[in-house]
C-alpha cells in the first residue's frame, strides 16, 4: 500500500450524527478502550491512570479528525518524555510496539507495571533520539511536553522526530498553552482543531525546520 494513501481509507463519517458513547467511537477508530477491571490498570497509580485517560482522548481526536490512522498508534510508536508511563501502558495496550524514554527515576513507577511490547530507554531522550535510525517509527509522542518557554526543547524534539518517523508518520503532542504558542509560529504542521481548547498537535513531515 502506498503511504500517502493511509488516510485516504479512514471511512468518511458525520461523526456529529453518528453514535457518540465512547464505546461506538472506540470501535471506529480501531482503539481498546481502558478496561478499569484489567489487573495492570488496578496496579497502577492516580497519575499513570490520567496519563492513559489522556492519551486515549488524544488518540480518539486525532482519528476523528481524520489525522490520525490505527497504524499510527498500533504500529511502533516513541513515548518521548514518557514519566510514570500512563501513556505507554495506553499505547501497550493498543498493540504498539512501543519505545518508552525519560529519565532515571522519572520512569521507575513505568518500570513496576511490567508491560509487554515495551522498550524502556533511561536517560537523555533527545541524545536517545539523536542515535535512532531514520523513518523508525510510525507515530512519536510526546504527552505533556514542556514547559518550554524559549523553544529549544521543541526545537531538538521537533527535528529529531521528524527524521525518525516514517514517511506517513505522525508527531502527536500535548501541552501547556505556552509550548502550544510556541508550537504555532515555529512549526506549520497538520495542526489538530481547536488547537487551544484541546491542547493537542498532531503534525506529519515538516521540511521547514528551524
Amino acid at each position: 500500500m502506498d503511504n500517502k494513501d493511509l488516510l485516504s481509507l479512514l471511512p468518511e463519517q458525520d461523526f456529529k450524527r453518528a453514535d457518540k458513547s465512547i464505546d461506538a467511537r472506540a470501535r471506529r477508530a480501531g482503539i481498546r478502550l481502558i478496561d478499569e477491571s484489567d489487573p495492570i490498570w488496578e496496579r497502577m497509580n492516580e497519575l499513570q491512570q490520567g496519563g492513559a485517560r489522556r492519551t486515549q482522548d488524544a488518540l480518539l481526536q486525532g482519528y476523528e479528525e481524520r489525522r490520525l490512522a490505527p497504524l499510527h498508534y498500533r504500529g511502533r510508536v516513541l513515548d518521548f518524555g514518557c514519566g510514570v508511563g500512563g501513556s505507554t501502558y495506553f499505547l501497550a495496550r493498543n498493540g504498539g510496539e512501543v519505545t518508552a524514554m525519560d529519565y532515571p527515576g522519572s520512569i521507575d513507577e513505568l518500570k513496576k507495571l511490567g508491560l509487554p511490547n515495551v522498550t524502556i530507554i533511561e536517560g537523555d531522550g533527545l541524545k536517545a533520539m539523536e542515535q535512532t535510525e531514520d523513518n523508525t517509527y510510525y507515530m512519536v509522542a510526546a504527552f505533556m511536553l514542556g514547559p518550554d518557554d524559549k523553544g529549544g526543547l521543541i526545537d531538538g524534539f521537533y527535528t529529531q522526530a521528524n527524521r525518525i518517523i516514517k514517511p506517513d508518520g505522525r508527531i502527536l503532542i500535548t501541552s501547556d498553552g505556552n509550548t502550544f504558542q510556541l508550537l504555532a509560529n515555529k512549526y506549520r504542521g497538520n495542526y489538530a482543531n481547536n488547537l487551544f481548547q484541546s491542547n493537542i498537535f498532531i503534525g506529519g513531515k515538516n521540511p521547514e525546520i528551524g
